[in-house]
């Protein structure tokens, strides 16, 4: 009886095991990517319940008793799908696999789901969600992206995400105007984007085979909605003012799936110099136009720190643009990008600065040498530039790319200075120069693709092809007045007048093999040869030109140096991905490089070798889609520059002359990146922290040398030495939370840097540290229709110390205030300001006034669309635009130039943005299936 009773609840408990069943499946779309917060209901005979997808688009059910059943799914933009499933009995976990949804294209413009991830971190892609922000009707692509997390623009669309620039801008993953970065954020309307992705792009070989080789650049691409596919927008903008300014906008763009057709053009006379009234940071919105100049932005400056804002070259420019953009899938083979640009610009400007530097004087001794410095320049530039992009899919095995380009440009400069300098000694100059130069650059790249038999298998030939001349004139006219220290009386008067004719012919051929092989469900062998030679022909010719305009041609110091550089890459590479968790490539690349030159000028040449075995490093791990960690190591060698490696003196400015050195060696550049990516959903807290290391080994540097010149006193002597001991830290982090429905995000912001830079003086070392400390608190505040306030507090401070002469050694502290803000007084009439009120100390009272920038602007909106509109705008109400730039540099010399521009100006202007968008539909009625870019399949 006892037996029989164990036996009995043993077999109950079976049968109650095999009678519960726990079923999974994921849902994704038809790009492969898991769709998250999908409504799952199954229903049986004996079971009804519910329940939704999860952040890797995963759904589970448990403590199911039927094993035939039904499943339906619902998700924003899909159709819904119903399927019957039967199983076995005695199955106790069923995992149904993927379940493929396809888009809905009649869906609401903007909805919103709360819960739903704002932003997706995918292998080398931040994804945002557009629809998660609240955005003004009319807003365009720029306010959008001004309210995301990490991102800041600055007045000329210059885009940066958690520190790093922005390089290149996409429209459903084809390339708009380009690349044109300020084209895409400035054109293009904020209704009707659905995503905006930052992607680390390896290229197009990389996109195709999977083998990523050499550092990424960032791309912003911008997908648009399903339901705005066709479309038509133009934008027209007149307007003048005071002080004969004008500006002229023509725009015009059509979208039709694929089919892109943009043209661009404008004319306009504005200011430079103009601080900027948001101190360096994205407010949010508001202002939009001529704003000033961020320069004090995210990241960190190369070798110098700012210390007040503003460009430092205060002036007026002209410029002209003109631009065209044809994208297309002709047929379902062959796609086509191309695009061709004119930029053309007259700019005058004028600068002050003062400078502080480590010399010898006359008697040897080390001393501080004080300048300051007037310039009045003129630049003249114009320029064409064509690129194309042929992608043909041959067959469903084989590729071909073709990419052609074509950049034709010609400047002209005008310079006028004047360098007054004591301390070590006392001297002045006066310089006059015109120059005029050309630049004919044309390349083709063609790559060819093969997938084998073999899924995964993939083999790839790439070849380019990079040729550049640049030729240029230049006449100096430089007069030097001497002084005796003690008397400061003038004992000398030189007068130099020399034209230099340049030839710099560059021709860059690269080759490479990619092939990549799986060796498992989830890991490959990738193997990548190449092969760059990058040759350089240069001449240079001086005469000396007497007073009566005779020239006599210099042949001791014009030359003829040719000179190439010859870099060969193995690398082998193991690389295992588990797709939603664990990404990591490891190997070996060995790289031998060859540098050699010829100089006919002194019949002599130089040879030098190097071998790098650099390892391949990357490593990524993602817990969820909004949360992932990654590591990056990189070295690339650098050869030195024509003026660098050549000993023929160039006494282009006879108080400097510049002499190369033939055995320079390439240097090498080591880099590891490290970033870190969290987003929680339900909390809207976003946070993220990157570390960027870097050491250079044989680094050039300049070695400034005091010599005595032909009369009595001093001038420098500028050679090149390699060493090592160059590196730099620096950090990235940041932290917002949105919440109240979106209307209010605080945000906090910052970068940390040390730089370690080695030059030479006068033989000697001299190790210049910097330490740079930035950190924003920036708020945005939307409480109804009528309201946008952004107020921001920035905190920055930076020092430099130099260990040759400790009396250069300084510290900048600036805090900056700024608020922008946008009023509606009706649905059609709002105001636009920006207030920023800077306080700077560690720079001498008397050079800066902690400048208060008042920059304004009154819209009025008609028509039924609200299509047209007429609005007035102020700049610098207060005329107080008297920022300063200070630079260390690392040679040891400290130099901060102040920008005084006359930036007080009014403009009205007259605005009509007519457009029209649609769905469309295919030829079977059905949604259009779209890729993970955006870009659509088929035609």
């Amino acid at each position: 009886m006892k037996k029989f009773i164990l036996f009995f609840v043993f077999a109950s408990l079976t049968f109650k095991a095999f009678s519960q069943r726990t079923i999974t499946g994921t849902v994704i779309d038809s790009t492969k990517q898991t769709i998250i917060g999908a409504l799952i209901k199954l229903t049986s005979p004996t079971d009804t319940t519910a329940t939704s997808t999860n952040a890797d688009g995963v759904f589970t059910f448990r403590n199911i008793k039927s094993s035939n059943f039904n499943i339906q799914i619902n998700s924003l933009g899909y159709q819904t799908v119903s399927r019957v499933y039967k199983f076995d009995e005695k199955q106790s976990a069923i995992n149904l696999n993927n379940i493929t949804l396809k888009t809905q294209t009649n869906m609401l413009d903007v909805v919103v789901v709360d819960g739903t991830p704002t932003i997706t971190y995918k292998t080398d892609t931040i994804e945002f969600r557009a629809d998660a922000y609240n955005m003004k009707e009319n807003a365009t692509v720029e306010d959008l992206v001004k309210k995301m997390e990490g991102m800041e623009v600055d007045k000329d669309g210059a885009l940066t995400v958690q520190g790093e620039a922005v390089t290149k801008a996409r429209i459903n993953g084809k390339d708009y105007f380009g690349g044109d970065v300020a084209a895409a954020l400035k054109d293009l309307p904020s209704d009707i984007v659905d995503k905006i992705q930052i992607v680390d792009d390896y290229g197009d070989e990389a996109r195709r085979t999977g083998v990523k080789d050499g550092d990424p650049r960032r791309v912003l691409n911008i997908v648009t909605k399903s339901n705005k596919r066709v479309g038509n927008r133009g934008r027209f903008e007149a307007g003048a003012g005071s002080n004969d300014r004008y500006q002229l906008t023509a725009n015009g763009n059509r979208f039709n799936g694929n089919q892109q057709i943009g043209i661009r053009s404008s004319f306009n006379n504005t200011v430079t110099g103009i601080a900027s009234s948001d101190s360096g940071d994205s407010g949010g919105g508001g202002f939009q136009q001529g704003g000033g100049n961020r320069g004090q932005g995210g990241g960190l400056q190369r070798e110098g720190n700012q210390g007040g804002g503003g460009s430092g070259a205060a002036g007026t420019r002209q410029a002209g643009r003109f631009g065209l953009n044809y994208n297309d899938d002709l047929t379902t083979k062959i796609k086509l990008e191309s695009s061709y640009n004119y930029n053309g610009t007259n700019s005058n400007s004028h600068s002050e600065s003062s400078s502080r530097e480590t010399v010898k004087d006359i008697n040897d001794n080390i001393q501080t040498l004080y300048g300051n410095r007037n310039s009045d320049n003129q630049n003249k530039s114009y320029g064409h530039s064509i690129a194309a992009k042929l992608e043909y899919e041959i067959d469903s095995a084989n590729w071909l790319v073709i990419s052609p380009t074509l950049n034709l440009r010609k400047t002209s400069t005008e310079n006028v200075s004047t360098l007054f300098q004591t301390g070590a000694y006392k001297q002045d100059r006066k310089t006059r120069s015109n120059s005029e130069g050309s630049t004919p650059n044309y390349g083709l790249t063609l790559n060819y693709g093969h997938r084998f038999n073999k899924k995964g298998t993939t083999a790839s030939i790439q070849m380019s092809a990079n040729n550049s001349e640049n030729t240029s004139e230049r006449d100096a006219i430089n007069n030097i007045l001497y002084y005796d220290n003690i008397t400061s009386a003038e004992v000398k008067d030189s007068l130099y007048h020399r034209l230099v004719a340049n030839r710099n012919l560059s021709e860059n051929y690269r080759g490479s093999l990619t092939f990549s092989h799986p060796i498992s469900q989830k890991s490959r062998i990738e193997f990548n040869g190449q092969m760059n030679h990058r040759g350089y022909d240069n001449s240079q010719t001086t005469d000396q030109i007497d007073q009566q305009g005779n020239s006599n041609t210099i042949d001791s110091v014009s030359k003829i140096f040719n000179y190439s550089f010859t870099e060969s890459r193995i690398s082998l590479n193991y690389r295992y991905s588990q797709q939603t968790k664990a990404n990591f490539s490891l190997g070996l690349s060995a790289v031998p490089g060859v540098l050699s030159g010829y100089s006919e000028s002194r019949g002599n040449s130089t040879h030098r070798t190097s071998f790098n075995i650099i390892p391949i490093a990357r490593f990524e791990y993602r817990w969820t889609r909004q949360k992932r960690f990654s590591i990056n190591y990189t070295g690339n060698p650098t050869e030195p520059t024509f003026d660098q490696i050549q000993d023929v003196p160039d006494i282009s400015n006879p108080q400097n002359t510049i002499i190369g050195n033939p055995d320079l060696k390439a240097a090498f550049r080591h880099s590891i990146q490290a970033n870190f990516n969290n987003y929680i959903s339900q909390t809207k807290l976003n946070y993220y922290a990157g570390l960027n290391a870097t050491f250079n080994e044989n680094q050039v540097v300049r070695n400034s040398i005091d010599i005595p010149d032909n009369y009595g006193a001093r001038k420098k002597e500028t050679r090149f030495v390699n060493a090592s001991g160059n590196y730099s830290y620096n950090g990235n982090y940041g932290i917002s939370k949105r919440f109240g429905g979106n209307k209010y995000n605080v945000s906090y912001n910052g970068s940390t840097g040390f730089n370690r830079t080695l030059s030479m003086n006068n033989n000697r070392e001299n190790i210049s540290k910097n330490w740079n400390f930035n950190q924003r608190l920036n708020l945005q505040i939307d409480p109804n229709d009528w309201l946008e306030v952004n107020p921001n507090i920035r905190y920055k401070y930076t020092q430099g110390d130099f260990s040759l002469n400790q009396n250069l050694n300084n510290k900048i502290q600036n805090w900056a205030f700024s608020l922008s803000s946008k009023i509606y007084f009706i649905k059609t009439l709002y105001l636009n300001y920006d207030l920023s009120k800077n306080l700077v100390k560690g720079i001498d009272a008397n050079i800066t006034t902690n400048p208060f920038i008042i920059n304004a602007s009154l819209t009025k909106e008609f028509f039924k669309r609200r299509e047209g509109a007429i609005s007035l705008r102020a700049y610098d109400l207060l005329n107080q635009n008297n920022f300063i730039n200070r630079q260390n540099n690392p040679d040891g010399s400290v130099i901060d130039t102040k920008s005084n521009a006359l930036s007080r100006y009014f403009i009205l202007s007259l605005t009509w943005t007519p457009q029209k968008w649609t769905g469309g539909r295919n030829s079977s009625g059905q949604s259009f299936q779209r890729r993970g870019d955006g870009s659509y399949m088929g035609r």
